[in-house]
């Protein structure tokens, strides 16, 4: 048996006939024409009859489009203004800040004070060797006017 005496194989997918285009079909169709805004003075009135003449809002979701607007708002705000953590962390940081120029300031006052109790230690020592010297000077003084008596008295 030979390879060109084999029976060939049949396609696996042998490709079908394209359908032929539909002829549109004319349906008929039932409908009538309502204008929005006799629709809503109609829905009023059903309402304003039901709950004895009062109104009610109907509050509606508000689209894709507007909901998308509000998200860039937001995110513009919180680009220019910073969000809620940002001010928190803000704040904290201003706090510290403060804190810290509070303790500089303390320190500051605490050196200043030191300084001046020594400067008024170093006064009071240069008083007391003032007064030591005059108390010298006095004794010296009250020494010589004994020994001028003392020289008169010899000279009578």
């Amino acid at each position: 048996m030979c390879i060109r005496d084999r029976p060939t194989p049949e396609p696996a997918f042998e490709p079908e006939p394209e359908p032929e285009p539909a002829q549109p079909r004319a349906t008929s169709v039932k409908a009538t024409i309502i204008d929005p805004q006799e629709d809503a003075d109609e829905a009023d009135e059903d309402l304003d009859e039901k709950d004895g003449g009062t109104k009610t809002i109907v509050i509606r979701r508000i689209g894709r489009v507007a909901t998308g607007f509000a998200l860039i708002g937001m995110g513009f705000k919180t680009l220019l203004f910073g969000s809620k953590q940002e001010h928190e962390r803000e704040a904290e940081r201003l706090q510290r800040i403060q804190q810290r120029q509070q303790d500089q300031m303390l320190k500051a006052q605490r050196i200043e004070n030191k300084q001046r109790k020594q400067a008024l230690r170093q006064q009071k020592q240069q008083q007391k060797q003032r007064q030591q010297m005059l108390d010298q000077q006095k004794k010296a003084l009250k020494q010589q006017k004994k020994e001028l008596k003392q020289k008169k008295r010899d000279m009578r």
